[in-house]
């Protein structure tokens, strides 16, 4: 017998991957690498605004001070709400939602 998943349990675990992946630079990089070699630059309208929007988000989890990366985070956002519906802004778009958590 299976037992059902709850949306609480669903979203315990995905908050626990994106803390997970806003913490460890490396998997970071790894899975936007990853992400963009799956989205054809067709796919995004304007591929230099999602690279732009992940240097920022970059730049955001780095800084200590609260007003500068609320700014960096609003920032990419902005850059990210047009193109979201592909993988990697979309991806891209949840961090900053963790980041701001």
């Amino acid at each position: 017998m299976t037992t059902a998943v709850t949306a609480a349990e669903i979203l315990r675990h995905t908050t626990a991957f994106l803390s997970d992946v806003i913490s460890n630079r490396d998997l970071r990089h790894r899975l936007i690498s990853i992400l963009h070699q799956d989205t054809t630059t067709a796919a995004i309208s304007d591929e230099s605004a999602a690279k732009l929007a992940a240097d920022t988000l970059e730049t955001a989890i780095t800084l200590s001070n609260f007003a500068s990366r609320s700014c960096s985070l609003s920032l990419a956002e902005k850059l990210l709400l047009p193109l979201s519906d592909h993988p990697l802004p979309f991806f891209l778009l949840s961090l900053v939602h963790t980041e701001r958590a």
